[in-house]
């Protein structure tokens, strides 16, 4: 008997897009079995590389340009059908998806499918202290097939408190498991800012344009940007450009914080029913997200020149 489309792992986006909101564009990988409303609009694949591909590549700031340009209030299929979709030569897009998105079990299935061994010689453009719970990860050091001409992939410093347990890109298996998935704020958030890049690449996109949209389009997201800060163990900390639970109580925390010492707050959620305590751990960093793109563009221009089969381009939707 034929499989019904719920026995498959399906791209979602949400239907309504607000161009004034940080993205306009809301998408995500649906696990075999889930249903939604007609709030949202989701696609089926009967392959899962083809749902992991759409989804990172609508996941990234240039197909949610597309659609804050289209001026549409509401993302049916005739707007999807006008992406031009990068091809599965561009593993790093699926790669970067899939540890993104197959957050639980429910995504083992998918994750054993779509897994290549060649994943184990992929890694973040720059070192992210985070990615791996030791204090030498494998991922930042470059390798025959991910070469670091602009030594941006240092060694990462080691961890007094380390997230949890995150697994490096060498160590990941085709049976899925919770270090899969990527968990941490800073991790989340380079995978995905490298899948900007990736896509730019396979757009025939520069990273000067790449720029310019962020800059341009992507005003709320980069007001964001400006203003955040991570800890050391990759955890985001609340900030009041945001209006983030917990960003005055942290403020006000830190007024006289020395510089050196883990700080704790907590703040009531609920309407005061309960309250959440978190401990962040110094230093407080902050990101350029334009200075990310470009490290990330060098990077990834130098390893698709080592390759024996570059991808090319995307031409035509």
């Amino acid at each position: 008997m034929p499989r019904p489309l719920t026995a498959y792992n399906r791209y979602l986006n949400r239907r309504r897009g607000q161009p004034a909101n940080e993205r306009t564009l809301i998408s995500a990988l649906l696990p075999a079995g889930a249903l939604h409303t007609n709030t949202a609009l989701s696609v089926t694949f009967l392959e899962g590389q083809d749902a992991l591909l759409l989804t990172g590549c609508a996941q990234s700031i240039l197909f949610d340009f597309l659609v804050k340009v289209g001026g549409r209030g509401d993302i049916y299929e005739s707007t999807l059908v006008t992406f031009p979709l990068a091809d599965r030569r561009w593993s790093g897009i699926l790669w970067r998806t899939a540890r993104v998105n197959c957050l639980t079990q429910h995504y083992a299935d998918l994750w054993q499918t779509c897994f290549d061994p060649a994943i184990r010689d992929d890694g973040f453009t720059r070192a992210i202290p985070t990615a791996d719970c030791s204090p030498n990860p494998a991922v930042s050091r470059p390798s025959a097939s991910s070469p670091d001409p602009d030594g941006l992939a240092a060694e990462a410093p080691s961890l007094t408190h380390p997230p949890a347990g995150t697994l490096r890109w060498d160590a990941l298996t085709a049976h899925w498991q919770r270090g899969c998935a990527l968990r941490t704020d800073l991790e989340r958030r380079q995978a995905l800012l490298e899948i900007d890049v990736l896509v730019a690449m396979a757009l025939g996109l520069s990273v000067d344009e790449l720029i310019q949209i962020y800059e341009v389009q992507f005003p709320v997201m980069r007001a964001y940007e400006q203003a955040d800060r991570y800890d050391a163990t990759g955890r985001r900390l609340p900030n009041t450009g945001r209006k983030e639970a917990g960003a005055r109580e942290l403020r006000e925390a830190l007024r006289e914080h020395d510089g050196e010492s883990p700080v704790s707050v907590s703040w009531a959620i609920d309407n005061g029913l309960q309250t959440r305590a978190r401990t962040f751990y110094p230093p407080f960093t902050p990101v350029d997200r334009v200075d990310d793109y470009r490290a990330a563009y060098r990077v990834f221009t130098a390893r698709l020149a080592n390759r024996q089969v570059t991808p090319e381009p995307v031409t035509d939707g």
